[in-house]
């Protein structure tokens, strides 16, 4: 078995049947060590058990648990499932051991920085990045090939908030007026919100900051809403501006 270091985590390497085979005991390496345990197919990485507390600080969560002996008895699927699906939580007596994630996971969780997980990412007229619909936090991230990008928050931007309320209230304004106030408005805050968690340094109200930019984004795909929530939603994303 290989052993190299990597930052401050010991990294060994183990082919893939010697892994399944002894599955309990590298589990409870990894916990034991905080290291990673790189699996490899006829001598080339293919994925790792990981540390959990590694993918919690890379923004990542496993998408399933199982067992050990459940795992150990699927394994080649157990590894499917890690590439297809995501990172496999592995727990023994339902504890969490380790995380089994694939090989561009393990490249990226190592390069130190948030990982961006994505199966689309785009950009919206306003200059917000979404990953997979969802707004992504300013800040620099690696990518699951290994590549680092740098995530910004929009420009400054003028916004009319001269709007009269009387519009909000008039019977005779179409419901899609109101939707789309309700979409330029929720834009507008979230970028507001994702300024102000670009300048935010404490970890904390970085996060509290990124929960609500995350909540105002979700009411522009939110069409369940009555017209006199959305005038709610309105008025009040309007007096957190002017806050």
């Amino acid at each position: 078995m290989g052993t190299r270091t990597v930052g401050a985590a010991t990294v060994q390497y183990l082919p893939s049947d010697q892994v399944r085979d002894t599955l309990g005991r590298q589990l409870a390496w990894v916990r034991d060590t905080s290291g990673i345990l790189v699996i490899t197919d006829a001598g080339i990485p293919d994925g790792a058990l990981v540390p959990p507390d590694l993918l919690t600080k890379a923004g990542l969560t496993p998408v399933r648990e199982q067992g050990v002996r459940e795992a150990r008895a699927r394994w080649g699927a157990t590894r499917a499932d890690a590439t297809d699906e995501g990172p496999q939580g592995l727990t023994h007596h339902r504890t969490l051991m380790a995380v089994l994630v694939d090989q561009p996971t393990v490249i990226a969780l190592t390069q130190g920085l948030p990982v961006l997980a994505f199966t689309e990412l785009t950009v919206t007229g306003s200059g917000i990045v979404l990953s997979d619909g969802t707004p992504v936090v300013p800040g620099t991230y690696a990518l699951r090939d290994g590549k680092v990008v740098h995530i910004d928050a929009p420009e400054e931007r003028e916004w009319d908030m001269s709007l009269d309320e009387d519009i909000l209230y008039d019977d005779q304004t179409p419901d899609d007026v109101i939707r789309s106030i309700l979409d330029d408005t929720a834009a507008h805050v979230a970028g507001v919100l994702m300024r102000r968690a670009r300048a935010t340094q404490d970890t904390a109200a970085k996060q509290e900051v990124k929960d609500r930019m995350q909540e105002v984004w979700k009411l522009k795909s939110d069409l369940g809403l009555s017209r006199q929530q959305m005038v709610e939603h309105i008025l009040r994303l309007r007096d957190e501006l002017r806050a």
